[in-house]
């Protein structure tokens, strides 16, 4: 290609997807709304809006203090902090800024796939036809609710792009830059993305070991930084021990594949099922009707490695989303080393795109080959579809005509017992309705198909502007079934506080709040826009995550990877807990405040306003955030330690529950004036009491600061004593008293205490973790070392 052309390649690719973007999300480009859909509302904006607030004012985002009593924030990954991209959400507003990232994302998935066909010798038409198919496949528009996912799966053409050179040259730069890809593939979010790219590039360059192995080494080098925390907090989470059927709970059912070709044909079905019972990680399966098409014909008239490795990865990507309704899911989840990590088989649904955009453009540059040798039995091949869709078209108007007569009586005889079973009351005559014009439409489309390229072979159309009518059809195609998928509501109604929420934000004390388990099954009364009313609802009953915006702590949270401990002490305030007056833990917890579908009577606690959708109520018993306890008891045992923390009778204000023994005092060795120790029967558990000598000292915890990152308490006390802070206990925490180094203990399970001689305190803890500093060192000395190699091969 002479230069002139790559410069307008290198510029007009772009802006192709550019005007493409414009199209599909004109109602929101040109709005004052925001993409709201499920997790974006009540996760992605969220989590990602406090990080990157903090980032513009020069804290680094370690934590997060608003969720769990505290959590690990750029450990998760799913933040996506220190993902390059994610620069855009410090640019301007953080709401336009949100919606930004999710428009470059479609930009790159474009142009990214495009490189890739291109590269793969495929001619620039058919590279774009396979590169649109891509991008704006209804994969790609459902996964903008599953942001984390998007972000990671644009990178996999340029990846492999990357990866395909390196093998086939031979070339360590190329393995470097696919290592490069593949850090940002990780860096966006989502590891099953990864994790799948990886087997590919095992399976195609397994002769080439040396090549491999610079790629996954470089690759785990350079990603330490972030590797190293997100392996920490997995190994303090349920993720590695997760069961088979949770783990397959979303795995697709054979028949919603016929969504492939007619687009929520199966949406009927998925009404007689709950949330969880039926696959409903992924909105949108269709990616248009000319990848279909083109299969039979990559398969018969393509030759060469391209189209087996792309058949591969369909046969594969097809068995991995079937999950649990192949044998071969249970034999990887066995025994493929980490396979059971990552949660949902319908996850490697892109998978399936990206091959059949492949094959699609494959077969795309068989035909323009094919047409131009004029190629008699391709054209009769090309012929036969046009008779296939001609005779399956007269067949569906003569069945859409017969519906239209019996539909009345067929909506009397079976639809109204069809009705009767669905649970939010629904009729069942608008989703059939659907199902039936989705048909229409596939076929519609499938006649024009067919019959624009038997033009083409009959050279009734010059291929050049045959090439533009079918990516002009593809267009339509994928606009026509996929645009809509993704629910946006206006910025300002979306961040309005609830009548709960102002009562909450009117309060200056330092609390917490919490559902009640009753609010976890809670629905909102449906309304004629059923995603504003949940969003409003969701609001009102204080919904996880969601209340950060409005500087408000939950006790729980809502996150990808959660920790075992916060599970434990979720399931036995759900489970084992008659109330909220059951337990001390809510007490402990600095929880004030309770949010209630239903109406409950409990010690302590005071009704202080009454709704429809959240009853708000107030707790009475609440201890404050950071407080001092007299006495510890020791247990190891993880029944004992269980059995303590349900007991009604025990007292956190004066008990603190410990797992080791305490270090007594800091001044001298044996027990200070004033404290002894008693054991107490039974092994690995014992009490330590602290006299209680008093003095001229008032007795205090107030915290002085509280940032993200740092916790700083004044303390007096006038007799040894355990300071409790009821954020959550995690690695990486230190404690300085009074500016020298201490320790923090594992209190009451999930907290934190230190322990204070008599006296007056400044004590601070910091969030500083090993795992990041050390992967930080690590991934900078990789990067330091690789510029320096490239900097001396180009000398040399």
């Amino acid at each position: 290609m002479k230069k002139p052309d790559r410069i307008i390649e290198f510029a007009g690719i772009p802006a192709v997807f550019i005007v493409l973007v414009i199209i599909f999300f004109k109602e929101v480009i040109f709005s004052n709304d925001i993409f709201v859909l499920r997790d974006l509302a009540r996760y992605f904006y969220p989590l990602r809006g406090y990080a990157f607030g903090l980032l513009k004012q020069g804290i680094l985002p370690l934590w997060n203090p608003y969720i769990f009593c505290g959590n690990p924030l750029t450990a998760t990954h799913q933040t996506a902090v220190f993902y390059p991209v994610s620069l855009i959400y410090l640019i301007g507003s953080f709401d336009k800024a949100f919606n930004n990232f999710i428009y470059v994302h479609f930009v790159l998935a474009g142009v990214f796939m495009y490189l890739f066909l291109a590269d793969r010798k495929i001619s620039r038409m058919a590279a774009l036809v396979g590169a649109i198919s891509f991008a704006f496949s209804g994969y790609m528009m459902a996964v903008i609710n599953l942001l984390a996912s998007l972000g990671s799966v644009v990178w996999v053409p340029i990846a492999l792009w990357a990866f395909f050179r390196a093998t086939d040259r031979r070339s360590y730069p190329y393995a470097i830059l696919t290592s490069i890809f593949l850090v940002l593939m990780f860096l966006a979010g989502e590891p099953a993305v990864l994790y799948a790219i990886g087997f590919i590039m095992l399976f195609c360059g397994f002769r080439q070991p040396k090549i491999l192995a610079v790629i996954f080494t470089t690759f785990l080098l350079l990603s330490s930084f972030q590797m190293l925390p997100f392996i920490e907090l997995l190994m303090r989470s349920y993720r590695g021990n997760i069961c088979y059927d949770i783990a397959t709970k979303w795995s697709v059912p054979p028949h919603d594949l016929l969504n492939l070709a007619f687009p929520s044909v199966t949406e009927i079905e998925g009404h007689f099922r709950g949330y969880w019972d039926k696959q409903s990680w992924l909105l949108d399966y269709y990616m248009g009707l000319l990848p279909l098409l083109m299969l039979p014909i990559s398969a018969v008239f393509v030759k060469g490695r391209d189209k087996r490795i792309a058949f591969w990865i369909l046969a594969a990507s097809v068995i991995l989303v079937l999950g649990r309704y192949t044998p071969v899911y249970r034999v990887l989840f066995d025994r493929l080393p980490t396979f059971k990590l990552s949660r949902y088989p319908v996850k490697y649904f892109f998978l399936t795109t990206f091959s059949l955009s492949w094959l699609c453009a494959l077969g795309y540059d068989a035909y323009l080959k094919k047409t131009r040798a004029r190629d008699e039995g391709f054209a009769r091949f090309i012929r036969r579809y046009l008779y296939i869709a001609l005779f399956v078209g007269i067949l569906v108007l003569f069945l859409d005509t017969f519906f239209r007569g019996v539909g009345q009586v067929s909506y009397k005889t079976f639809l109204e017992k069809i009705d009767s079973s669905f649970k939010d009351k629904s009729s069942s005559l608008p989703l059939l309705t659907l199902s039936l014009f989705t048909i229409r439409r596939t076929l519609v489309f499938f006649l024009i198909f067919t019959l624009t390229l038997f033009l083409g072979t009959k050279r009734r159309i010059k291929t050049g502007w045959m090439s533009f009518a079918i990516i002009g059809l593809v267009i339509g195609d994928l606009y026509s079934s996929n645009y809509d998928i993704n629910f946006h509501y206006d910025r300002a109604k979306f961040k309005e506080p609830t009548e709960n929420i102002e009562i909450l934000m009117k309060d200056k004390a330092a609390f917490r709040f919490m559902q009640s388990p009753a609010a976890l099954n809670f629905i909102c009364k449906p309304t004629e826009n059923i995603c504003t009313n949940l969003l409003k609802g969701g609001k009102e009953m204080l919904y996880a995550n969601h209340m950060m915006e409005f500087g408000l702590y939950d006790v729980f949270g809502y996150e990808s990877i959660d920790r075992k401990r916060m599970s434990d002490v979720f399931s036995m305030l759900a489970s084992e807990a008659k109330g909220p007056d059951d337990t001390e833990m809510i007490d402990l917890l600095n929880v004030k405040y309770v949010v209630s579908p239903k109406i409950f009577e409990a010690k302590g606690y005071a009704l202080i306003r009454k709704s429809d959708i959240g009853n708000l109520y107030e707790n009475k018993n609440v201890l404050p955030r950071a407080f001092l306890s007299e006495k510890a008891v020791v247990l190891k045992e993880p029944k004992a330690l269980h059995d303590k923390l349900i007991d009604r009778n025990w007292d956190p204000r004066r008990e603190v529950v410990l797992e080791e023994e305490p270090i007594l005092s800091k001044q001298q060795t044996g027990n200070p004036p004033g404290l002894s120790a008693r054991r107490a029967g039974g092994r690995g558990q014992g009490t330590v009491a602290i006299s209680d000598k008093r003095s001229t000292i008032n007795e205090s915890a107030d915290i002085v600061k509280y940032a993200p990152n740092e916790v700083i308490i004044k303390a007096s006390v006038n007799s040894p004593k355990f300071l409790v802070l009821s954020d959550s206990y995690y690695p990486g925490w230190k404690v300085y008293v009074d500016e020298r180094p201490d320790k923090i203990y594992v209190a009451d399970y999930i907290i934190r205490a230190v322990y204070l001689d008599k006296g007056e305190h400044t004590v601070r803890f910091v969030f500083d973790p090993f795992s990041f500093r050390l992967g930080l060192w690590i991934s900078l000395s990789t990067a330091i070392f690789l510029a320096a190699w490239f900097a001396y091969k180009k000398i040399s």
